[in-house]
């Protein structure tokens, strides 16, 4: 009997450590040192089942309890800052997200939320800012990328657009999206040889990539209606005239 206490005793420790390095885990971007109390990463795990089964509601009401044990969890604060934008509710999530971030600078799916909610509340230049930032802290993430790629369009940036996904080119040569966007700024640049080989290249890193796809033909059929009107005979600047009307016969 005393054996069999012994065991059960080494198991609960051993079962306890098991838990503790699951909550080390899932609090790997607190500021403080994960807490003794094993309530929060319990609440976490709930609330991320709750959320693959789609009850949203129950998903933030745990994740609000876990925060409140937890104050200083970005993992937590970050979770509960996108349950939040699910449900619509923009000001709970940006509070939430605001926390997540203040917690670890460089959580970046909590900056790239911010910077939807920037965009939704009519801040692309804010939503920009904070991207930009972010990719100076942590280059060529495919997700940043992505979002400021429009946004970049949309503000006429070129200049800048081509530092940034030349700069990330160089960091992440197989990613297809740094090709095409790449060449998006070329082609507004009017460098048109160069846009072209980039969506090339997109296109053999991912082939079937529906956006270069369309952007090389419009490409190619600008050059091909640029190259038709060089090639054109200058009309004949006689061809085509009316003919000078005879004089009224009063005026005779």
């Amino acid at each position: 009997m005393p054996a069999r206490g012994r065991g059960g005793g080494e198991c609960a420790r051993a079962a306890r450590r098991r838990l503790h390095a699951v909550l080390g885990l899932v609090l790997c971007a607190c500021a403080a040192p994960p807490p003794e109390d094993p309530l929060p990463v319990s609440l976490y795990l709930q609330a991320r089942v709750a959320r693959a089964a789609g009850e949203l509601h129950r998903c933030a009401r745990l994740l609000e309890e876990a925060a409140r044990t937890a104050p200083d969890a970005a993992p937590i604060a970050a979770a509960l800052g996108e349950a939040r934008l699910a449900l619509g509710e923009d000001r709970a999530a940006r509070i939430a997200l605001e926390r997540a971030v203040a917690l670890a600078p460089d959580d970046v799916p909590s900056h790239v939320l911010l910077a939807r909610l920037d965009v939704r509340e009519r801040r692309p230049g804010d939503a920009l800012a904070r991207l930009l930032a972010l990719d100076e802290r942590v280059p060529a993430r495919e997700e940043v990328l992505e979002f400021a790629h429009p946004l970049l369009l949309w503000s006429g940036a070129t200049e800048l657009g081509l530092e940034v996904f030349t700069r990330a080119l160089e960091l992440a040569p197989d990613l297809a999206l740094v090709h095409e966007a790449r060449a998006d700024f070329l082609a507004c640049a009017g460098r048109s040889e160069e846009a072209l080989a980039g969506y090339r290249r997109a296109l053999a890193l991912e082939p079937g990539r529906r956006a270069a796809e369309l952007k090389a033909v419009r490409l190619l059929e600008r050059q091909s209606e640029a190259l038709l009107r060089r090639l054109a005979p200058s009309p004949d600047p006689r061809v085509g005239l009316p003919a000078a009307e005879e004089p009224a016969a009063e005026s005779r």
